[in-house]
């Protein structure tokens, strides 16, 4: 799931993936 979201997070300019690392799910 994570490696989805880094794909997708990195299209909207890495945002996402800040705020994933931050609150772990």
């Amino acid at each position: 799931s994570v490696d989805q979201l880094m794909s997708e997070s990195h299209e909207l300019g890495g945002s996402t993936i800040a705020v994933d690392r931050a609150t772990p799910k």
